[in-house]
């Protein structure tokens, strides 16, 4: 009678062990996906913080300037290029945002970090937001 009883413990024990390996493969996996969505979170939120804060240029009067260093990088960004009427942001997937008015006098158009990047409005014939050094 006894050895049936611990026969049955260590099936028990068994079971256990594995609902638990179980428990950790999945669980580890979900947070690992979690934190990866943290991530893709940061850089949208960057991306659209920037736009912003160009569009919010464009409100102002002419020659305003408003520095762009105040917006903080997240780490997965590598690189931020300033093209005519886009941004492109370089990061574990590369994003262009469109922004119709914006013209860029960077050179060159990829930075690394936004200190001394400046976004001035402008008007030739039309007005637009020049993003400069």
């Amino acid at each position: 009678m006894k050895k049936r009883g611990q026969i049955e413990q260590i099936f028990i024990f068994v079971f256990i062990a594995v609902v638990i390996a179980l428990l950790f493969l999945f669980g580890s996996d979900a947070i690992v996906k979690v934190f990866s969505l943290g991530k893709d979170v940061e850089t949208e939120k960057f991306i659209q913080d920037l736009k912003q804060q160009i569009e919010l240029v464009r409100t102002y009067n002419i020659g305003s300037k408003v520095s762009l260093e105040n917006i903080e990088i997240p780490d997965q960004v590598k690189e931020i290029c300033f093209e005519d009427y886009k941004i492109i942001v370089k990061a574990k997937e590369e994003r262009t945002e469109r922004i119709d008015f914006l013209k860029s006098d960077l050179d060159p158009t990829c930075v690394k970090s936004l200190d001394g990047i400046i976004a001035e409005k402008k008007i030739i014939g039309e007005s637009f937001v020049l993003v400069r050094r």
